[in-house]
């Protein structure tokens, strides 16, 4: 949620709301809200979550356009352009009346101004509604077209992003901000067909979550019951609490799976996270919730021999980030994705990536994320224990997955002390051992440039090559072009020009609207 300034709270104290939004409160309540049982997330959350019919829709632009002409959005300083806030809700208030945007966005706001909140939280809940749903600026040269769930995204990516801070700068606060205008100009959410998108790829999955979920609801002591959810679901959705029920359900689930799946033994097991920092970046961070290898190994050291029960958790190890909040009216909210997003942001940092899948769960409502170099992207938020099926069937995804499906970079191969990649050089195969790591871009949106120092294997005098290997634009000239020039032409004092190439995976060339 946006913290406001001690401007912004000045011009909101000067220019109170009063009366202006009683109007927009009275209809509500008298067609809504009739009966005094009647609770209000739940009413807000069916109508706006659902598609709105001509009535509600009239409503919520009623809000808003009481909203635009208040004194204080005129008095208020946008926060995603320049001029008044007045005009970013003018732009939203176009694009709800025209089924640009969503209305389940304004849900939120609404439940504000019906609950009587002050008015600093109502404009603090328009500066998020405003930021959820900027539009993304246009691409100056079109992308090609792709049948992948991300092909809203930019190729191109955005040219600010938080790769620029000194490790030894980093804060929480300091990135969050940063990290949020990085993302924000292509993150999506409701994508159509993103579970299918990001599971299809992993064999008779649809099948085997269908056959578990049934073995859930089947035993003398049913662990989900239709109408009830999940057994021992904690209600109050304490941190703690969800950990410990996911875990042991987890283990159950494992057990059915291995019971159909024998190939399925020990593939992933869940990260429990609360209070423990994970090593590997020059930062302290810590994160919820997640999936590693079931044998703890490193992404990138294949030495399994260290006592993984006392040593430290590392990124290294992360293959799925996660976010616990124990309020589902957090689902959506910038405070879990931006959260989310620091984790798969140091995920980049560690190892050898693609993209980066997590989740956010709020309470009981669960959403699946997808982070790459164009940015993020969101499922639709669905209940768990209204949905147990779509639980299981994310959960057993996450566990049956290949380092490959879930992210890792299969063209960069071996463990930490002999790792390698291989290039066609002259119509020949070479492989180049990477010896040391010389910088790695820590950044979600940007090239992901890392650059390394190596060696031909066949060369006995090992002598050193630097390897940079970096997502390219599309529209811009490749960069080894450039390099390859400038040595053919004497020119001194820059690194000598050995090879280039795209980069492919299975043949096909590799890049972010196809992953």
């Amino acid at each position: 949620m946006a913290e406001l300034s001690e401007d912004e709270l000045k011009a909101i104290r000067c220019h109170p709301l009063k009366k202006g939004l009683k109007h927009f409160r009275t209809t509500f309540r008298s067609r809504y809200l009739k009966s005094k049982s009647a609770n209000v997330i739940e009413v807000v959350h069916r109508l706006t979550c659902e598609a709105p019919d001509g009535g509600v829709q009239n409503v919520i632009l009623d809000l808003i356009g009481a909203l635009l002409n208040q004194p204080a959005a005129r008095v208020l300083l946008s926060r995603i352009g320049t001029g008044p806030l007045s005009g970013d809700i003018a732009t939203l208030y176009a694009r709800l009346s025209s089924n640009q945007e969503h209305a389940r966005h304004v849900g939120p706001l609404i439940e504000s101004v019906l609950n009587d909140a002050k008015d600093r939280d109502i404009w603090t809940a328009v500066f998020d509604l405003v930021a959820r749903t900027r539009p993304t600026p246009q691409p100056t040269t079109s992308p090609p077209s792709h049948p992948s769930f991300t092909s809203s995204f930019r190729q191109t990516p955005w040219s600010f992003n938080t790769g620029g801070f000194e490790d030894t700068s980093e804060y929480r606060k300091q990135v969050n901000g940063p990290l949020r205008e990085e993302l924000l100009p292509s993150l999506r959410i409701d994508i159509p067909d993103f579970v299918d998108a990001v599971f299809g790829c992993v064999p008779q999955l649809e099948e085997l979550a269908e056959t578990v979920f049934g073995l859930c609801q089947e035993e003398d002591a049913p662990i989900y019951k239709e109408g009830s959810g999940w057994s021992k679901w904690p209600s109050n959705a304490k941190e703690g609490d969800v950990l410990e029920w996911l875990q042991e359900l987890m283990n159950r689930l494992t057990v059915y799976v291995r019971e159909q799946s024998p190939r399925a033994t020990d593939c992933r097991q869940i990260y429990r996270g609360p209070g423990k920092y994970l090593d590997g970046t020059p930062i302290k961070r810590k994160m919820d919730v997640g999936f590693t290898a079931g044998n703890g190994q490193s992404r990138t050291d294949g030495n399994t021999n260290e006592n993984t029960s006392t040593r430290k958790p590392n990124w290294s190890e992360i293959l799925v980030t996660g976010e616990l909040k124990s309020n589902p009216d957090q689902d959506g909210y910038e405070k879990a994705w931006v959260d989310l997003a620091t984790y798969a942001r140091e995920v980049f940092r560690m190892q050898d990536r693609r993209f980066v899948l997590g989740f956010t769960l709020c309470g009981s409502r669960m959403r699946l994320w997808h982070f790459d170099r164009s940015g993020a992207c969101g499922s639709s938020s669905f209940d768990i224990n209204q949905d147990g099926l779509a639980f299981t069937r994310a959960m057993l995804g996450y566990y049956l997955m290949t380092d490959e499906q879930l992210g890792l970079d299969p063209t960069v191969q071996g463990p930490e002390r002999k790792r390698y990649v291989e290039i066609t050089r002259g119509g020949q195969v070479e492989r180049l051992i990477l010896t040391k790591s010389i910088k790695k871009q820590a950044a979600i949106v940007a090239r992901g440039t890392t650059c390394w120092r190596a060696y031909r294997d066949t060369d006995k005098t090992k002598k050193p090559l630097i390897v940079k290997d970096s997502w390219q634009y599309k529209e811009r000239p490749e960069e080894g072009l450039f390099i390859k020039e400038a040595t053919n032409s004497g020119v001194q004092n820059i690194a000598r020009y050995y090879h280039h190439e795209t980069v492919r995976v299975h043949g096909e060339i590799d890049d972010t609207l196809g992953n």
